[in-house]
């Protein structure tokens, strides 16, 4: 075969038939012969199976832990209807169904926080500015930035360096002075213009606040050491110091109850709020359990609403929540001051007249006394032009109270926006003398 060795057929144990280098008869003794080595391929032992099997556990659960998922949309997002939560489990557990169809109307909306492992801390940090947004009071939002600034002292106790935190207490200032324009300047879009400052600084803020709550948790080690599990074995201030580290400190790990509980008796409670949880579980019951945390003193005051799925925090809202976020909005405004020159007001025969149409002055008492001598029967031949009286005019007349004629609404007086100084003429009053002799002076 063009010089080389014969090739042995019967020892040959795989020929590749697309090979070239063998020949068109070898191909096809290969391929027509039984090939002993595919039933001499070794069968893996039991243990040696289960070996792998565990292996190949171990290897999905470390992939597993490593995984960070692609998250998506707004830290905090806009809200949306609660019908929408029974859409999303119409196909889930029945349990799951009738507890999520049970929430509207009493809960009417609601805003979903993004799932990334801080969703219990974002979401009682906005709740809590949202509710200093809808106290309508600057006073309130200074106290409140007063009180988060002058826990900069258990920062120091916690041996907490200056560097580490004054940038992000310096977001968290400004976000208590955006609120203060918001109400002074009542700006009708100020909800939404809270959750857009609030995803740009959410991460600040979230660290300064795990900050406050570590140091906070660590001044009160009798407090929260007790439910840790870590205490048996060792003292409450060091089982307390593990637990910050390990749970309340990092970013991106979720609360449990023992530091939702320090984080809202630091940031929440001393405000003068209180934080209700609805856990949607697999609990038996047709509607959501509910968990308050809360100071006992005030069992009416505003409310941070959380609902509570395995693993994730959002934020809802009842039905009167909503009404109450912005109430400079349904403010009234203040109307121009208008006086009345009426002897008496004239009585009504007839249905809910504007009160501005008692407020203008009347030429002539002759109206209003055919006004009040109106019988019942002439409700019938009533005449609305009867009541239309003429516009403003000043009276000529001297007012009857002193109180009135040196008011600013007096619009003969010098300090009223309308005044007009060719009505200004100051009274002379009489005023006795001590020897009995009358003199006249000028008020």
């Amino acid at each position: 075969m063009n010089g080389q060795a014969p090739v042995d057929f019967a020892a040959a144990t795989y020929i590749d038939p697309t090979d070239p280098f063998y020949s068109f008869e070898a191909k096809q003794h290969f391929m027509s012969t039984p090939q002993p080595f595919v039933q001499d391929i070794p069968v893996a032992s039991p243990e040696l199976a289960a070996f792998n099997e565990a292996q190949r556990l171990a290897d999905l659960e470390k992939l597993s832990n490593e995984y960070t998922p692609e998250y998506t949309g707004p830290l905090v997002g806009d809200l949306k209807s609660s019908r929408e939560l029974a859409h999303e489990y119409a196909g889930a557990d029945p349990i799951y169904v009738t507890k999520t169809s049970a929430m509207y109307p009493a809960y009417t909306h609601y805003r979903k926080i993004r799932g990334d492992g801080n969703c219990a801390w974002r979401a009682i940090a906005f709740g809590y500015f949202e509710l200093l947004l809808r106290s309508n009071s600057v006073d309130v939002v200074n106290r409140e930035w007063a009180r988060l600034h002058s826990l900069g002292n258990l920062l120091k106790a916690a041996d907490i360096r200056d560097y580490l935190y004054e940038d992000f207490a310096a977001e968290t200032s400004n976000v208590f002075r955006v609120i203060s324009e918001f109400i002074l300047e009542e700006d009708p879009n100020a909800v939404s213009g809270l959750v857009t400052h609030f995803n740009e600084v959410s991460d600040s803020l979230i660290a300064y606040l795990k900050m406050l709550t570590s140091a906070w948790t660590k001044s009160r080690p009798a407090d929260y050491g007790a439910y840790l599990e870590s205490a048996n074995q060792t003292n409450l201030e060091t089982a307390v110091l593990e637990y910050c580290r390990i749970v309340v400190e990092p970013f991106g790990v979720e609360l449990d109850h023992v530091g939702m509980k320090a984080f809202i008796d630091c940031l929440v409670i001393p405000a003068d709020f209180r934080v209700e949880i609805s856990y949607l579980d697999r609990s038996p019951g047709s509607e959501v359990n509910i968990h308050h945390f809360e100071s006992g003193e005030n069992p009416f005051a505003p409310t941070v609403r959380l609902l509570y799925r395995p693993g994730h925090y959002d934020i809802i809202y009842k039905a009167g929540d909503l009404s109450e976020l912005v109430p400079f909005l349904d403010k009234p405004q203040a109307s121009p001051v208008q006086v009345s020159f009426m002897p008496h007001l004239p009585d009504q025969f007839f249905t809910s007249t504007p009160l501005n149409l008692f407020l203008q002055p009347v030429n002539s008492v002759t109206n209003t006394a055919t006004a009040s001598t109106r019988t019942n029967d002439d409700r019938d031949r009533f005449r609305a032009s009867l009541f239309q009286y003429p516009p403003f005019q000043p009276s000529p007349l001297p007012f009857q109270t002193s109180i009135f004629r040196n008011s600013a609404y007096n619009p003969s007086h010098y300090q009223s926006e309308n005044f007009q100084p060719e009505l200004y003429q100051p009274e002379l009053t009489e005023v006795s003398s001590r020897g009995g002799h009358g003199s006249r002076r000028r008020m």
